[in-house]
């Protein structure tokens, strides 16, 4: 099934986290998403009928408004894309969103792997050549991120940071 948004969570508490991140969805208005766990400890995979990032804003919205209703989600990621983990894939999906990087910005690729063997380096040095804005690995003023899960890989492009739901941070605001 494709996902549009991946969450974390404490190992063991998949099944605890995804009831939670279905019904947060639920309180924002997405009466028809669906959240279920992945092979990978700790890590969810969900699928709302909102935009992904929308979707992120609402949930932070909640999460100032009604922070007790999150138990067990730690992180929550928008995902645009979802492709089959295979290089040329990534790569034509990867470029595709690149291109709404403004050419004075600057950008990063993040990879985050899991059950795959492609290496973070190779994945990086097969897109970073052909995306013509200035990287910047501290500050970075767009994210390219590459989820990779098994065979499936979610692929964003993020402004900031800022767009991941990092549920503890928020609360320390």
């Amino acid at each position: 099934m494709k996902f549009n948004l991946i969450a974390t969570c404490n190992r063991f508490m998949e099944f605890n986290a995804a009831r939670e991140l279905e019904n947060i969805l639920y309180m924002i208005g997405d009466e028809e998403a669906s959240a279920w766990e992945s092979k990978v400890s700790g890590l969810i995979l969900a699928k709302t009928s909102f935009n992904p990032h929308k979707a992120i804003n609402k949930m932070r919205q909640l999460l100032r408004e009604k922070p007790w209703e999150f138990h067990y989600l730690k992180r929550i990621i928008p995902i645009d894309r979802v492709v089959k983990t295979d290089l040329e894939a990534i790569k034509e999906v990867s470029l595709q969103l690149a291109k709404n990087i403004p050419s004075n910005s600057t950008y990063r690729i993040t990879v985050e792997k899991r059950y795959t063997q492609l290496h973070r380096r190779e994945i990086i040095n097969y897109i970073a050549p052909h995306i013509n804005v200035k990287v910047d690995l501290e500050n970075p003023q767009y994210i390219l991120l590459i989820e990779i899960v098994g065979n499936q890989t979610g692929i964003s492009l993020l402004k900031s940071k800022e767009e991941i739901l990092n549920v503890q941070k928020e609360l320390t605001k």
